[in-house]
């Protein structure tokens, strides 16, 4: 017989609670990553004027075929507007050529680093960007939320793209994932060559990996192109399906 009035108990509560309490808002950062990390640029959960339910919109439609592509990627300032689905393919630098500067960019990766900078070079970065998961009709750079591990000289952070410093041969791994409806194309791109590609198609968040050796000089640059079809994210802080890493071998 007290079932009924057990089970109000918890509104009688809120209900009994001074109104400052309840609508006042808190800081997104003090809601716990759960709630915070789709939305870090604001600061408070009351949205009188809708902007909270606005980039939860925004974010959610990035993946989606009505979505915009941006127009440029951070890469273009540095190797000018890409068309990936037309670049031509890597070519390996002819023999006696190792380790001198980038055909492409010349030395634009700054002053020779010395030796003691240049012993341990390695990076991850994953997490891709909301408004970097739609291909669209040119294809867009994949841009990195997060750094894991970023060591020596090479990973610009600001532009989500490998530029050496340090010439030598060097590995690099990437992993794709693909919406539950969707597919996605995604090549490594070596300056504006692409190197190899992998394919996460239709069925329900497939994956695509693949990895390269490459032997790069001052200059060259690394980075990861959706060239065709949508990435998947899971927008939680903590979580990130789609990784670009690479280290320096010697």
């Amino acid at each position: 017989m007290l079932t009924a009035p057990l089970r109000l108990l918890p509104l009688l509560v809120l209900l009994s609670l001074p109104p400052r309490l309840v609508g006042a808002g808190r800081p997104l950062g003090r809601l716990g990553p759960g709630l915070a990390a789709p939305l870090p640029d604001l600061t408070e959960v009351d949205d009188p004027n809708g902007s909270r339910q606005a980039a939860i919109a925004a974010a959610a439609a990035a993946g989606t075929p009505g979505a915009v592509v941006p127009p440029t990627s951070p890469v273009d300032a540095l190797l000018g507007p890409l068309n990936a689905s037309r670049a031509d393919l890597w070519t390996p630098p002819a023999p006696g050529c190792e380790g001198e500067d980038s055909r492409v960019t010349g030395s634009a990766g700054g002053a020779g680093s010395s030796p003691q900078a240049c012993r341990t070079v390695g990076f991850t970065a994953a997490k891709a960007n909301y408004r970097r998961r739609k291909a669209g009709d040119r294809g867009t750079q994949v841009v990195f939320d997060r750094v894991v591990t970023s060591v020596g000289r090479g990973w610009d952070s600001a532009r989500s793209l490998f530029h050496c410093s340090c010439p030598g041969l060097y590995f690099f791994t990437f992993h794709a994932l693909s919406p539950s409806q969707g597919r996605a194309r995604v090549d490594l791109m070596l300056n504006l060559s692409r190197v190899l590609s992998s394919e996460a198609n239709y069925g329900g968040f497939d994956s695509g990996s693949n990895s390269a050796l490459l032997r790069l000089g001052r200059g060259d640059i690394v980075f990861l192109w959706l060239a065709e079809g949508f990435l998947y994210e899971n927008d939680a802080r903590f979580r990130g399906y789609n990784s670009l890493s690479g280290y320096k071998i010697n």
